[in-house]
């Protein structure tokens, strides 16, 4: 599933959701060699270094693309993620 993944300093970057897990994300961003990884912290998702996080996500159908608001978006990234790693 593509995400928009957004820093406290108002960096926007785009990636895709490799693996989720109830408290760990795993997602590939273009110009990073290695996969990012997000902990959960209480309501919040966290960098590696500490820095909390928001997640954006995009669902397409019928043509359209629309705004999914991040707890959904979470929960269809884990239904991709689980089908990925069964089928793949």
């Amino acid at each position: 599933m593509y995400t928009l993944i957004e820093y406290p300093v108002g960096v926007v970057v785009e990636g895709v959701v490799l693996s989720m897990e109830p408290k760990r994300l795993r997602v590939a961003v273009a110009g990073f060699s290695d996969a990012l990884e997000f902990t959960r912290s209480g309501p919040d998702w966290v960098t590696e270094g500490g820095q909390r996080i928001d997640f954006g996500f995009l669902q397409f159908g019928a043509g359209e693309a629309s705004t999914v608001l991040p707890a959904a978006g979470l929960t269809l990234a884990a239904g991709a993620a689980a089908s990925y790693t069964t089928e793949g």
